[in-house]
């Protein structure tokens, strides 16, 4: 492999990711009667998700170590962040991807220049995960080099990089908020957002209010939810067969970090929710549709916990709500087109002089 050109030492790699707009609901907080419901926008990040925060720490560990390639796995989002900013550090990269990983998200790591490897049952056992993931730790050993998984078991030092959102969520500016709603895959998202809190061991915003975290989950990955309410200490790997979601990015049938997650939920007060898949593609609908924003089933995720959560109750309608919006919706191309076929195509072409006012009042009806 050639070297990959320098850069000027301490010069982190970025391509402006953080920092991210937070906005207001202007459809879905009236309509479930809450005052102050609010969507951080994580899929205005440069690649389009919340996993550039992950990429640009660890590409710049990587690089400043001298080491030859990047070598990672994803379900999508974190092979396209890893890519993009391999590409930016000049350093080859390689990712791992299970086999019914979505085609957009495999064009844009291809499109920064990446080699994607995809693996047979990547994701269709838990034993299967801890083999590859295993498998590719050793690889990485025998470079020296840490392998390029989002997640703190695996990566702790570029995990924090995520860390910032915290801070971010409890500090904008219409107010520290009394509840964020995340989603959980691995669970490195919602540790990292406990992390960044300030004073996460006295949870404390200001105007003395705490900051409670809600975990979301599809119920075909139950690694957190179920425990968190029973009482438990720990997460739990799903059994063969247990493992049953589409919801790309959400399918991690191992811990992770899904205990890390667990207890920084019942640190926080907050609660776990577990949501079914059509309830993830409704909530999709609801933010398109309604709010104009344009976001993957699993970054929707969140918005389809808080949407359960204020229909039985539990959200006060003066509570300050934030749900982290972690993906684009061009992230996920039969997603994009399950929405769009609900609006199809008009089959008839016309000519300009087809377009009167009577025949646009037509369609409109």
């Amino acid at each position: 492999m050639t070297k990959p050109p320098t850069h000027l030492d301490g010069d982190p790699i970025s391509l402006g990711e953080g920092n991210t707009p937070v906005i207001r609901s202007r459809w879905l907080g009236p309509h479930l009667g809450l005052r102050n419901l609010w969507f951080k926008l994580e899929q205005v990040n440069p690649t389009g998700s919340y996993k550039d925060r992950f990429a640009a720490r660890f590409v710049t560990r990587h690089h400043d170590h001298g080491h030859p390639f990047v070598l990672a796995t994803s379900s999508g989002n974190t092979g396209a962040s890893l890519a993009a900013y391999s590409a930016a550090a000049g350093l080859p990269c390689i990712v791992c991807v299970p086999v019914e990983a979505p085609e957009a998200k495999l064009v844009q790591i291809r499109a920064y220049g990446a080699r994607i490897v995809r693996v047979r049952g990547m994701l269709d056992t838990p034993v299967a995960v801890r083999i590859l993931i295993d498998r590719l730790a050793t690889v990485c050993a025998s470079f020296g080099m840490p392998l390029g998984t989002s997640a703190y078991e695996i990566a702790p030092e570029a995990m924090a990089g995520i860390e910032p959102l915290g801070a971010e969520l409890a500090n904008v500016p219409s107010g520290s908020p009394d509840r964020i709603f995340a989603p959980i895959g691995g669970g490195g998202l919602l540790t990292a957002i406990f992390r960044g809190l300030p004073n996460p061991t006295s949870l404390t915003g200001h105007a003395n209010r705490a900051i409670r975290i809600h975990g979301v989950q599809p119920s075909g990955n139950d690694t957190v939810v179920g425990p968190l309410r029973a009482g438990k200490d720990t997460a739990r790997t799903l059994g063969a067969g247990e493992a049953h979601t589409a919801i790309s990015g959400l399918g991690v049938p191992i811990d992770l970090d899904a205990t890390r997650a667990l207890h920084a939920i019942r640190s926080t007060g907050g609660d776990g929710h577990l949501v079914a898949d059509t309830s993830v593609w409704d909530a999709q609908a609801m933010l398109a549709r309604h709010e104009g924003l344009f976001i993957e089933p699993a970054g929707s995720t969140s918005v389809a916990g808080l949407i359960d959560a204020a229909r039985a109750g539990q959200i006060g309608a003066d509570d300050h709500v934030i749900c982290v919006l972690t993906g684009h919706g061009f992230k996920d191309g039969p997603a994009s087109i399950r929405l769009a076929d609900h609006h199809p195509l008009d089959p008839d072409i016309l000519d300009a002089t087809d377009l009167t006012g009577e025949y646009f009042a037509r369609i409109l009806n």
